[in-house]
């Protein structure tokens, strides 16, 4: 059960996301999900059972916005098929807010690493990287 902090913190997170340009295209809503997911997890860094917890109920209550952007990221692909140019746009985008997940991953696997290595985070934390 995720306490109410860890709850207010995520929906506040949530909000944030959106609202910073979370939800422009498949790319960019991926990315607010991958944000969000980031959040849970520094949240939790302390409790992998509450990380793979809150990670768990966020894929669930988000699985069809998930599929959706999925296939929103499948047509996305076949529509720029080898076109460079149109894959430097999305990195231009993109490309800071990709940067700072990195950023915010890595400090993770530094300071969290028994919650970044559990079996349920990692499993979670892969679910997005069929949208890319």
């Amino acid at each position: 059960m995720l306490n109410f902090m860890t709850r207010l913190f995520v929906a506040v997170s949530l909000v944030f996301v959106v609202g910073c340009g979370g939800g422009g295209g498949p790319m960019g809503k991926m990315i607010g999900h991958r944000k969000a997911m980031v959040a849970i997890v520094e949240a939790n860094k302390t409790d992998a059972v509450k990380a793979g917890d809150a990670l768990e109920q966020y894929l669930k209550d988000n699985d069809a916005d998930l599929k959706a952007i999925g296939v929103e990221m499948d047509k996305l692909k076949a529509e720029q098929g080898d076109d460079k140019t149109k894959m430097l746009a999305v990195l231009k985008d993109y490309g800071s807010d990709m940067a700072d997940l990195m950023q915010r991953e890595q400090a993770l696997r530094k300071d969290a690493p028994e919650v970044w290595k559990d079996e349920r985070v990692r499993t979670a934390m892969r679910a997005l990287k069929g949208l890319r």
